[in-house]
C-alpha cells in the first residue's frame, strides 16, 4: 500500500470556509468515481458486526499542571463554556471507486451514531464536518478511521487518533490526518522493544497551546541518532523561507510520541508550504530534508487553530537494526545451574550477549507441560496452561538464603545438582524430580511469610481467573496419576466449586501450586528488569495449541474441538505430516466474547516479553486438521474451508464412487509391491476380500488409530515399526477425505501421489488433478484472506508487543498480504524457500518486516545440514549463496558458518537470529565436537526428547575472545 502524499493543492485550502453562515452539512455519502488506485494493496477485513464492536477505549488524560508564572504565555484552559465549536476531520487518503472512508469514536464526538460515513471532498481528501459543546466534554476524544471496501468489509486506521481536549478552547478547529498503515516500517519502532532500545529525548517540557497559537505541526519520527533533532521549513519567512540555515526546531512530545511545533501563522500568506527536517543538535545545520511533494497548510481569517498530524516524516533510511539469539531457555548451561537453563540463566546469557552487541534473546515456550512427570514432558509446545510457567525453569539458587543452603536436608539435594550439570545433556525426569524435592523445601520455609504478604495475595488475586483451574488441575493431575480430565469422577469439567472443595481439603497442595507461579512470576521479571537494563529484548513464543489434556481445555471446554487434532501436511520436514495432537479452535465460539481468551492470554505474555513469535501463524488462516480416528498428518484437511460439494464432482466430469474415492484403495498389485513375503499375513489379519477384488480393512483395524493401538502392545523392533508405517500408509491410499458434515469432501493431500490415483485412467486422472488445483490454490484464498485478517486482528490489536509470525510451510499468497496489513514480521529462512522454483531465500533479497536465519530450532544446524546434505545441494548453495567460485569444501568448518552469518547481517531485514549452535561454530574452537548433540528437535519424529544444551557455560564463553571479537566485528561491519 503506497502512503499517501501530500500534494500542491491549492483548491483545498479554497474551500474551507470559517464562517459559520456558509457552513456545509456534513450529509454527503458521494464517492468520487475518479479515483484510482492500486487495489490490491488494500486490506479488506471484515465488516464489524455492529457499531458498538468498533467503539475504541477512552484512555483517560490527566489534567496538566497550571503555570506557576503569572508573566508567562495564558494556556488554554478547559473550563466549561457555553459556546460551540465547529470542528472538521480531514483524512487525506486515495481511495477506490466504490470504497469510502469511515469514523468510529465515541458518542462525544459524533452523537448518538459510534461509526459515521465521511464526506468526499476532493483530490483525495474525505471530511467530516461537526460541531460539538465544549461543555460536555471532559477529556480527549479518541477516533479511528476506517475504509469500507466494496465487499462491505472494513480495514482499520492502525493509529487510533485524538482531538486534545485544549483544542476545543477554540471556536473553530480543522484536523488534517494521515492513514496510518500497520505495513508502514516506521510503525515498528513503536513496538515495545524500541522504548528501551531507542533513546528519545524526554527532558524538554512541551510548550502547551495558548490564545495566540494558530497551527501545530505534528510528525512521527521512528528513528533518530543521538545527535539529531527534527525542524520544519516553509515558505513563510517565520518558517525560514526555505533558507536551510533558517528553521523552525520541533520538540518531542513522550505522551503522544510525536515532534510537535506551534505556531502563530496567522499574519502570513493563505497558502503554506512546509517540509519536515532533520537537524544535528551541534552544529545546529540541517543534514535530512524530507522527500516528496511539499505539505501544505492555510492561514486562517478568523479565531481557530488548524492541526496538521502529518504521520511519518518521509525519509528513505530504515533506521536500526539488531542481531540476536535463539536459545531455548533449557539449553542455557551456568555453572550454577541444576542441569537445565533456569530464570537466572537469563541474566546470565544477557552478559554474554551485552558484551558482543547481540539485542535480542529468543526463547522457546516456558510454559508448564507437566503432564505424565517424564522425558515426554520435555517437548516445550504442549502446554497445560498458556498461562503457568513451567516449575522446572525455577531459580533454586536465588530461592533459598545462603544460610538455608547449609540445612543438611536441603545441601543433601544441592550436592547433587553438579552430577546433573555435568551431563552433556538434559536429563529431564531426574532434574524435574530434584527440583520439585527442593520447591517443597522452599516450600516449607518460607510458607507462613510469603502466603501472607501483600505482594502474594495481589499476585493470586490478579491471576485467579486461571490461577485456581491450574491448581486444580494440578492436584487432580497427581491425585488420579494422569492428566486426562475425562476420567476424574466428578470434576470432569471445572468449576469454582470444585476449586473450592479441593482448597478445603488439600489446601498447601492448592497453595504450593500459587507459590510457585508466585515465584516464577517475581524471578522472570527479575530477569526482564536486567535484559532491559543491558539494552536485550526478551522474545517470547506462542504455540499454536495446548495439550489436550490442559487446564485450558477442562476450564473452557467450548472454545476447543477435542473431535479434531492440530497438525501440518507434508512438508520440508516429513512426508506423512505432522499430528501435534492438539484440539483444534472453536474461533466462532471465541468471538463470541471478542476473543478474551487470546487477549488475557497476550496480556499475561506482555508482562514478561517485548515480542513474539507466533508459532505456525497459518493456523489462524486455517488450521490443518486430522480427524481424532487418524494418525498420520496426510489424513486431515484445511479447516476452515470451502469444501467439495459432491454436485461438484459431475460439473467438474469426475464420476464420483464414495468407496473407490473415500476408502483405502488396496489390490494386489499394490500389497505385493508394499509388503512383498507378508502379503498372506497382511490379508488374513487385517484385510477382507470385496466382491470387485479389491481389499478393505476388516472392522477391527479400519482407521488409524486402531492399527496403533495394535501395535502399541507388540514389542518394539524394526520389522514391527516397518509393518505398522505400512499398514497406515496403506489406509492413506484415498483420494478424498469426508468432511463431517455429509455430502462435503475434501482432497487428499497431493493425492496424485498415490497409488490409488496411478490406478485410475488417465482422463480420470487429469480432471481429479484439475479439481485438486483448484480446492487448494484458487477457491480458498479469498475466503482465507477474510478468516486470517479478522482472527489475527484481533490478537495484534491486544498488544504492543513486537509480532512476528512463523510463516513457513505451505504460504497461501494472501498470508503475507494480512501479515503486513497488520504489521506483523515475517520468518525467511535461508533453506526454506517461499519461492518453490529456488532451493533457498537469499538474506540479501528480504524485505525490511523480517526476522531473517539460516536455521530454527526444527532444522539441523549450519553444520549438521551440510555434513549431511548431498554435494549437488552443497555445490549449488556454495556458488549461488555464499557466491564463492573455488572448490566447495565436503566439511562444514568455520569459515562456511561465519559467512552464512555474515550474509544474514547484511540483510536488510530488521532482525537477524541465529541459534546459539551456529554462533559457537563460528570458531572451530568452540564448536560442539559431539555434532548429533547439537540436534533440538526432529519434526519427523513424533515423541522427540527435547534435551539440548550448551556444550560450554556461559561463563566459559565470556572468555573466548577470539570467537566474542568476531561477532562484535561482524555485528559493526553490518551496522547492527
Amino acid at each position: 500500500m503506497k502512503k499517501a502524499s501530500p500534494k500542491n493543492d491549492k483548491k483545498v485550502e479554497d474551500k474551507i470556509v470559517t464562517s459559520t453562515e456558509n457552513k456545509k452539512k456534513a450529509t454527503s455519502t458521494k464517492v468520487s468515481p475518479q479515483i484510482v488506485t492500486d487495489k490490491e494493496n488494500i486490506a479488506k477485513p471484515k465488516e464489524p458486526k455492529a457499531a458498538k464492536e468498533k467503539k475504541p477505549s477512552v484512555v483517560k488524560v490527566k489534567k496538566t499542571e497550571k503555570p506557576t508564572s503569572s508573566k508567562r504565555e495564558a494556556i488554554v484552559k478547559t473550563k466549561t463554556t457555553s459556546y460551540k465549536v465547529r470542528l472538521i476531520l480531514e483524512l487525506q487518503y486515495h481511495t477506490n471507486p466504490g470504497e469510502s472512508i469511515w469514523i468510529t469514536s465515541s458518542g462525544l464526538l459524533l452523537g448518538d451514531s459510534v461509526l459515521k460515513q465521511m464526506v468526499y471532498h476532493d483530490n483525495d481528501h474525505w471530511r467530516l464536518e461537526l460541531e460539538l459543546d465544549p461543555s460536555q466534554i471532559k477529556e480527549d476524544i479518541p477516533y479511528r478511521y476506517h475504509i469500507k471496501n466494496t465487499d462491505g468489509s472494513f480495514q482499520d486506521d492502525y493509529e487510533e487518533k485524538r482531538i486534545s481536549l485544549k483544542s476545543l478552547k477554540f471556536p473553530f478547529l480543522f484536523i488534517r490526518d494521515f492513514w496510518s498503515y500497520a505495513g508502514y516500517h516506521e510503525n515498528v519502532y513503536y513496538k515495545k522493544p524500541f522504548d528501551f532500545l531507542i533513546q528519545r529525548d524526554l527532558s524538554v517540557k512541551i510548550k502547551d497551546l495558548t490564545t495566540t497559537t494558530t497551527h501545530v505541526f505534528q510528525v512521527k519520527v521512528a528513528y533518530l541518532k543521538p545527535n539529531e533533532g527534527v525542524c520544519v521549513i516553509g515558505s513563510e519567512p517565520f518558517l525560514g523561507a526555505w533558507d536551510n540555515k533558517d528553521f523552525q526546531k520541533l520538540q518531542y512530545d513522550s505522551k503522544s510520541r510525536v515532534w510537535k511545533g506551534l505556531f502563530n501563522l496567522k499574519d502570513f500568506s493563505s497558502h503554506i508550504k512546509y517540509k519536515y527536517g532533520i537537524y544535528n543538535k551541534d552544529t545546529n545545520e540541517l543534514v535530512a530534508l524530507e522527500n516528496g511533494d511539499n505539505r501544505n497548510s492555510f492561514s486562517l481569517y478568523e479565531k481557530g487553530l488548524v492541526v496538521q498530524n502529518d504521520g511519518f516524516i518521509r525519509l528513505d533510511e530504515k533506521g536500526w537494526k539488531g542481531a540476536g539469539l535463539n536459545i531455548p531457555l533449557f539449553s542455557i548451561r551456568s555453572e550454577k545451574d541444576f542441569g537445565i537453563g533456569d530464570l537466572g540463566s537469563i541474566k546470565t546469557i544477557v552478559d554474554w550477549m551485552s558484551s558482543v552487541g547481540l539485542k535480542l534473546l529468543q526463547l522457546l515456550p516456558i510454559n508448564d507441560t507437566t503432564v505424565s512427570k517424564t522425558w515426554k514432558d520435555s517437548y516445550p509446545y504442549s502446554s497445560i496452561s498458556v498461562f503457568a510457567l513451567h516449575p522446572i525453569y525455577i531459580d533454586l539458587d536465588a530461592l533459598f538464603s545462603d544460610e538455608d543452603k547449609q540445612k543438611t536436608s536441603i545441601k543433601t539435594l544441592f550436592d547433587q545438582k553438579e552430577n546433573l550439570n555435568s551431563l552433556s545433556q538434559l536429563d529431564y525426569e531426574s532434574v524435574y524430580k530434584l527440583k520439585w524435592q527442593l520447591v517443597v523445601e522452599a516450600y516449607k520455609l518460607y510458607k507462613k511469610e510469603t502466603v501472607a504478604s501483600s505482594d502474594f495475595k495481589i499476585f493470586v488475586k490478579k491471576n485467579e481467573n486461571w490461577l485456581k483451574a491450574y491448581a486444580a488441575f494440578s492436584v487432580l493431575r497427581d491425585e488420579y496419576g494422569n492428566a486426562n480430565y475425562e476420567e476424574w469422577k466428578d470434576a470432569t469439567q471445572y468449576s469454582d466449586a470444585i476449586f473450592d472443595q479441593l482448597f478445603k481439603s488439600k489446601k498447601d497442595k492448592i497453595l504450593i501450586c500459587f507459590y510457585v507461579q508466585y515465584i516464577l512470576s517475581k524471578q522472570l521479571l527479575d530477569a526482564v528488569q536486567y535484559a532491559h537494563d543491558n539494552q536485550i529484548v526478551l522474545k517470547g513464543d506462542i504455540p499454536i495449541g495446548v495439550d489436550r489434556h490442559s487446564a485450558d481445555v477442562w476450564q473452557y471446554p467450548t472454545l476447543f474441538n477435542t473431535t479434531m487434532q492440530a497438525g501440518a501436511p507434508p512438508d520440508y520436514f516429513t512426508k506423512d505430516g505432522q499430528n501435534w495432537g492438539f484440539p483444534t479452535y472453536e474461533w466462532d465460539e471465541m468471538e463470541k466474547d471478542n476473543y478474551s481468551w487470546w487477549s488475557s492470554r497476550l496480556s499475561n505474555m506482555s508482562q514478561y516479553f517485548d515480542a513474539i513469535r507466533i508459532d505456525h501463524i497459518l493456523g489462524f488462516f486455517r488450521i490443518w486438521s486430522i480427524p481424532e480416528e487418524q494418525v498420520q498428518g496426510i489424513l486431515g484437511y484445511f479447516q476452515p474451508c470451502i469444501p467439495i460439494e459432491e454436485s461438484e464432482f459431475l460439473e467438474w466430469n469426475i464420476p464420483f464412487r464414495y468407496n473407490r474415492y473415500c476408502k483405502p484403495f488396496i489390490n494386489d498389485s499394490i500389497l505385493n509391491e508394499t509388503f512383498g513375503d507378508m502379503v498372506d499375513y497382511i490379508k488374513s489379519e487385517y484385510l477382507q476380500l470385496e466382491s470387485d477384488g479389491t481389499y478393505s480393512f476388516i472392522p477391527a483395524f479400519d482407521t488409524q488409530k486402531k492399527i496403533k493401538a495394535q501395535f502399541d502392545n507388540f514389542e518394539y523392533n524394526a520389522h514391527n515399526d516397518w509393518m505398522q508405517k505400512s499398514l497406515l500408509g496403506l489406509m492413506a491410499n484415498v483420494l478424498f477425505i469426508p468432511d463431517k458434515i455429509h455430502g462435503k469432501y475434501h482432497c487428499r493431500f497431493v493425492l496424485y501421489e498415490t497409488s490409488s490415483y496411478a490406478h485410475l485412467d488417465d482422463w480420470e486422472k487429469k480432471q481429479l488433478y484439475y479439481l485438486y488445483l483448484n480446492y487448494y490454490f484458487e477457491r480458498q484464498n479469498d475466503f482465507w484472506k477474510k478468516i486470517g485478517y479478522k482472527q489475527l486482528s484481533a490478537i495484534t490489536s491486544a498488544t504492543d508487543m513486537m509480532i512476528c509470525g512463523e510463516d513457513l510451510g505451505m504460504v497461501p499468497h494472501t498470508v503475507p498480504i494480512v501479515m503486513d496489513q497488520l504489521g506483523v514480521l515475517g520468518l525467511k529462512v535461508q533453506r526454506m524457500a517461499s519461492d518453490i522454483s529456488t532451493h533457498f531465500t537469499n538474506p540479501l533479497h528480504v524485505g525490511f518486516l523480517n526476522i531473517v536465519t539460516p536455521t530454527t530450532h526444527d532444522m539441523p544446524p549450519i553444520r549438521n545440514w551440510w555434513n549431511g546434505e548431498s554435494v549437488t545441494i552443497k555445490e549449488l548453495f556454495y556458488k549461488t549463496q555464499l557466491l564463492d567460485k573455488g572448490l566447495t569444501p565436503a566439511i562444514c568448518d568455520e569459515y562456511i558458518v561465519s559467512q552464512v552469518v555474515f550474509n544474514h547481517l547484511q540483510s536488510p531485514a530488521l532482525w537477524s537470529v541465529f541459534l546459539i549452535q551456529d554462533i559457537l561454530a563460528m570458531d572451530n574452537t568452540t564448536a560442539n565436537p559431539l555434532l548429533e548433540e547439537d540436534i533440538i528437535n526432529r519434526p519427523e519424529v513424533a515423541h522427540f526428547y527435547w534435551r539440548y544444551r550448551m556444550h560450554l557455560s556461559v561463563e566459559k564463553l565470556l572468555k573466548e575472545e577470539r570467537l566474542n571479537g568476531k561477532i562484535k566485528n561482524l555485528l559493526q561491519l553490518s551496522s547492527r
